[in-house]
């Protein structure tokens, strides 16, 4: 134990355990430190019966884009299923109003968006324009015309 201790920062480990994320949005960006989050998570134990949440709440964006926003979205984990799919059906209510609330959808970093060529999300999830393979142009792949190719 004291071996460890001088090595390495950790006060305490959590078991390993699934837990069930979710994007909770709408969340004011002035909100946006360590002990502010702290808060939230005890908001929503306090004022959403039969939630808690386990782990340390995080931002979704990050903080020089949070700079240029109101409000942004937080991941929240839950320990249970039935606890993330009911947060989800019926919202939480957060700093006095009701908040939009959705699983998490995580990709790897590894993933190729097939809509925009960008990496660490889907097609699906893409806001951005469309982008070809091969050229990086703005028209889909199976339109493009070159000489080279």
């Amino acid at each position: 134990k004291e071996i460890w201790e001088s090595i390495t920062k950790f006060k305490e480990a959590l078991p390993i355990q699934a837990w069930y994320k979710v994007a909770v949005h709408n969340i004011l960006t002035s909100f946006s430190t360590n002990k502010s989050l702290a808060i939230l998570k005890s908001e929503i134990s306090t004022f959403n019966k039969g939630f808690e949440i386990v782990g340390n709440p995080f931002w979704l964006t990050n903080e020089d884009r949070r700079r240029q926003q109101n409000t942004g979205s937080v991941c929240i984990a839950f320990a249970t299923e039935q606890e993330a799919q009911k947060a989800i059906h019926n919202k939480l209510y957060l700093l006095r109003i009701s908040v939009r609330v959705e699983k998490m959808h995580s990709t790897p970093a590894s993933t190729q968006c097939q809509n925009c060529q960008r990496f660490g999300h889907t097609e699906e999830r893409c806001s951005n324009g469309m982008a070809c393979k091969i050229c990086a142009e703005p028209h889909p792949t199976y339109l493009h015309k070159c000489n080279t190719c």
